[in-house]
């Protein structure tokens, strides 16, 4: 299979998922007049949006998608090494006044809202372990710490440690992540105590549980060791080429 080849089968899988997407969300609009926003309806006359906050989401939601579509298309015409990389939030940053004005909450997958007002099932095993802080939460390693830090410079929403089941067993995971513009789950498992007799089945056994329940390296699930995170920069290296 040649480099290009993965590549442009996720490409179309996510031009299939925008034009389902895209079928759901009402025709028109917005565009900024005297301050304003207005939505402009694709047959009606022009008019103010502000008291329709679903609408404002959803037209929001459109622009995004569309571009997002137009980038890939022109992806697909254009040989790997002049592809064009730029991250949701540089896209939305240029689209149309009256888009650069609003929330970036509002360009998020609508599954975005419902994922966080449901936390899975914390992990209560180790607590002693916990000692590195950062924005009110507890991590047991630097390294975990850092790739916490990464994930929130990136907008990404995330949980640390959590539990789930794969059917026949328990399974704990460092750290559980959405990507917030399209709405895929990863999972980021960070190897970093190989010190530890038997560390080495433990983590065959857990990649091997994960992979029975859909999450595959270099797809939706990332396996980081101790060497990756020397460089912080490698973590955002990481983030760009697997989530982004």
């Amino acid at each position: 299979m040649s480099k290009i080849a993965p590549i442009i089968q996720k490409y179309n899988q996510e031009l299939l998922s925008i034009e389902k997407e895209l079928a759901t969300l009402p025709g028109g609009h917005l565009r900024l007049r005297k301050n304003l926003i207005h939505y402009c309806p694709t047959t009606k006359k022009e008019k103010g949006i502000t008291k329709n906050p679903q609408l404002l989401q959803q037209l929001a939601r459109k622009a995004y998608l569309l571009t997002r579509q137009s980038q890939i298309k022109n992806n697909l015409e254009q040989p790997l090494n002049k592809h064009d990389y730029r991250k949701p939030h540089e896209l939305i940053k240029n689209l149309p006044v009256a888009y650069q004005k609003l929330p970036t909450e509002l360009f998020y997958h609508p599954t975005v809202e419902s994922w966080l007002a449901k936390p899975p099932r914390f992990n209560t095993l180790y607590q002693e372990d916990v000692k590195y802080a950062l924005n009110g939460v507890e991590y047991r390693t630097l390294s975990e710490r850092e790739i916490a830090r990464k994930l929130d410079e990136n907008g990404l929403p995330f949980y640390y440690d959590i539990r789930f089941s794969t059917g026949s067993e328990d399974v704990s995971t460092d750290f559980y992540l959405k990507n917030p513009f399209n709405g895929k789950i990863f999972l980021w498992e960070f190897f970093g105590a190989f010190h530890k007799k038997d560390y080495g089945k433990k983590m065959n056994d857990k990649m091997a549980a994960y992979r029975k329940i859909g999450f595959i390296e270099g797809d939706n699930l990332i396996a980081t060791f101790e060497y990756h995170l020397r460089d912080t920069d490698l973590i955002q290296a990481i983030i760009d080429t697997v989530i982004w």
